[in-house]
């Protein structure tokens, strides 16, 4: 690789813990996934390292993502739900010793759009909010080219707005919040309790327009110029996909009549579609 500079980029998803080996410019040069050890981040974030590092030559950084809110004055976990107490407080500081990189810790919501922002479905833009709903609802927010993050770091997190203050308590703490109304689980569990039945939310046909309102009144939102949706909500199939689209246009606010909509499979980086495919 000569003298290119390389980084690492890691991601906790689940149960999952995603890695790549990139270029400066972005080019994912490898990739790797292994089962997530929680109680065993450290090391086998270490062991990572080493595997992609072999023979590669020097790594510059290691960045890494994790659904949670961090504190990016102390990088500090302040929650999360994939990783036990144990090992959130010092994850920053030991991911650091234990691979002997300079590590960045990211909330993964933050991570993925300004991945987007710089290489991505918003590459094009200069305002980006960004929405990932899966397990849970994670947000972020680029102003002007740069991550708006506010002064606690929490800025984009609209999954923890409280929309029902008689509700459950989420896990932050806070109760009613938006992830415990409009997440998968939350939806299924909701279904259910009205239903008395069982839907897949998982990218399937069935339940696939639940999030149609969700979406179509983000057009105006801090007057984005574009959208990006991400997760296993975001519906696989294409007529859905058309749909979310038109919905888009046609209930955006007055005053973001150029702002656009991207749907974005689940652990892609996605390309900007054309208005021609759109209509099709």
């Amino acid at each position: 690789m000569g003298n290119s500079t390389l980084l690492i980029g890691m991601h906790v998803s689940g149960q999952t813990l995603q890695a790549a080996l990139v270029d400066a410019s972005g080019q994912i040069i490898q990739r790797r996934e292994d089962t997530l050890s929680p109680e065993n981040i450290i090391e086998q974030a270490a062991f990572v390292v080493r595997e992609l590092s072999a023979n590669r030559g020097e790594i510059s950084a290691l960045g890494f993502a994790i659904p949670g809110l961090v504190n990016r004055q102390t990088d500090v976990v302040i929650m999360s739900r994939d990783l036990p107490a144990s090992v959130r407080e010092g994850l920053h500081s030991e991911l650091g010793r234990a691979t002997g990189l300079r590590v960045e810790l990211e909330n993964d919501a933050n991570a993925a759009a300004y991945g987007e922002f710089k290489v991505g479905a918003g590459k094009e833009s200069r305002d980006i909010f960004y929405m990932m709903i899966g397990n849970g609802i994670g947000g972020a927010i680029i102003l002007d080219g740069k991550l708006w993050t506010g002064s606690s770091g929490f800025a984009g997190e609209v999954g923890h707005i409280t929309i029902d203050a008689e509700g459950l308590e989420c896990i932050c703490g806070n109760t009613g919040c938006l992830e415990t109304v409009a997440s998968a689980p939350s939806i299924v569990r909701r279904a259910r309790e009205r239903l008395d039945c069982v839907f897949d939310v998982g990218g399937g046909r069935d339940g696939t327009g639940h999030h149609f309102d969700c979406e179509r009144r983000r057009g105006g939102f801090c007057s984005a110029k574009e959208v990006v949706i991400r997760g296993c909500l975001r519906v696989g199939h294409k007529s859905h996909a058309l749909k979310t689209r038109r919905d888009f246009l046609e209930h955006r606010q007055p005053l973001a009549n150029d702002a656009s909509l991207v749907l974005q499979h689940a652990g892609k980086i996605s390309a900007r579609p054309s208005e021609a495919r759109d209509e099709a």
